[in-house]
């Protein structure tokens, strides 16, 4: 029945997110006005203080890591690569199939000199997104001379390991 609705059966339905109290929504809505605007440090701000307003409310877990994924976006533009890579990490110890916090996680790591990585996050990019999937190749193999000087032959062997994650369909509105 999966696949004659076109959908893989190795793929699991996301969550229909909750929507956000109208103060935590303004804030965001603020961050990215700002971000837009190329203001980043007022965007990061206005982030976190809607994340401080969410608070730790389990049923609001998709909108702190979107708040979340927004700020290590302002992190990264700001050059901040260690506060990208724990905003991105915490988003995806909640969803391991956000493919923009691994590709942004990965950005982080390789502009720290992190090749092995970065290209474990590239490769969960690969499999989550198809629509980035040529820029996370790119990317790796922008990483394949850094990798085989610093490991080798052996560099495959190397890598981080990374949980296994499946596509998840999102839904539709």
């Amino acid at each position: 029945a999966a696949a004659a609705a076109g959908v893989d059966a190795t793929t699991t339905p996301a969550p229909v997110p909750v929507p956000l109290p109208a103060a935590v929504q303004k804030l965001k809505d603020e961050g990215n006005s700002l971000f837009k605007a190329g203001n980043y440090p007022g965007a990061m701000a206005a982030y976190s203080r809607a994340l401080k307003q969410l608070g730790s409310d389990s049923d609001q877990a998709s909108g702190r890591c979107t708040l979340l994924n927004n700020r290590a976006a302002c992190h990264s533009k700001l050059g901040d690569c260690a506060s990208c890579i724990g905003d991105c990490t915490q988003v995806l110890d909640v969803q391991s199939g956000n493919a923009k916090a691994w590709m942004r996680r990965g950005d982080a790591y390789r502009a720290q000199e992190k090749y092995g990585d970065a290209y474990a996050d590239y490769q969960q990019v690969v499999v989550l997104d198809p629509s980035n999937c040529a820029n996370a190749q790119t990317a790796m193999g922008r990483l394949l001379p850094h990798l085989k000087d610093q490991h080798g032959a052996s560099w495959r062997t190397k890598l981080p390991q990374r949980p296994s994650v499946q596509p998840t369909l999102r839904p539709v509105a």
